[in-house]
């Protein structure tokens, strides 16, 4: 079966920076014909970023939970987070316990490998980070996915990219091709896509309803490198 562009995986709202609300985005996404999205909006245990979603993240979870419900003859809704990693406490056990909290049925992690952060750099080691979200994973004790927010490949050097790649094998964790940032687009990339036990996600990273869906290049990108079989939720594509 020829995968469509039928689906995406990451997709903001009002309960972070996306400008739409939750059903909204469904009514959209039904519009278009689209079969399985995921919202995934930003989460931060820092008071100073996006208090609204870690103050009411039960609400936020039954919303999204209700509306896969209400449209379940149409179209999927999975509900996810995306989890800010600059903070030093990032996966402390509080931020854990909120995050484990409700059955999320994925997780993205942001901020992992690129040099954007107002935290001193030896904080900032890709590999210590990917370690503390392997731990995490450990913690689900399931086969829910957990990956990596459009990662920046671009800014690590070749040997540091190697390791990193390494890593990946070890935890398991996905990595997204995002449309938004087109982080996929940058040539260290393709050692990512052609590591055939990486698990790959795709993500317009939408926060207007005009985005939403918009993934038609990532994926012909993983068709030509016959990398659609190690995608997310692949048996629910079908």
């Amino acid at each position: 079966m020829v995968l469509k562009p039928n689906f995406d995986f990451h997709i903001h709202t009002k309960w972070s920076d996306g400008i739409c609300t939750c059903r909204e985005v469904a009514e959209y996404a039904v519009s278009k014909g689209m079969r399985l999205i995921g919202i995934a909006d930003h989460f931060s245990m820092d008071p100073e970023k996006n208090p609204k979603i870690a103050r009411r993240l039960p609400d936020y979870y039954e919303e999204i939970r209700a509306l896969d419900e209400e449209f379940r003859s149409q179209i999927r809704i999975k509900v996810a987070l995306e989890v800010d990693a600059r903070t030093y406490d990032f996966l402390s056990d509080k931020s854990i316990e909120t995050l484990t909290s409700h059955n999320f049925d994925y997780y993205l992690f942001e901020y992992i490998t690129d040099p954007y952060s107002y935290y001193p750099i030896e904080t900032r080691d890709p590999i210590l980070i990917i370690s503390k979200i392997k731990k995490f994973k450990e913690i689900l004790s399931d086969s829910r996915p957990v990956g990596i927010a459009h990662m920046e490949v671009r800014y690590l050097k070749d040997e540091k990219l190697e390791k990193v790649i390494e890593k990946l094998l070890e935890t398991q964790l996905f990595v997204e091709l995002n449309t938004s940032k087109d982080n996929y687009k940058h040539e260290k990339f393709q050692r990512i896509i052609e590591e055939k036990d990486i698990k790959l996600s795709i993500g317009s990273d939408a926060h207007i309803q005009t985005r939403i869906g918009d993934i038609e290049y990532p994926l012909n990108l993983l068709k030509r490198y016959n990398a659609t079989n190690r995608l997310i939720f692949l048996n629910e594509l079908k």
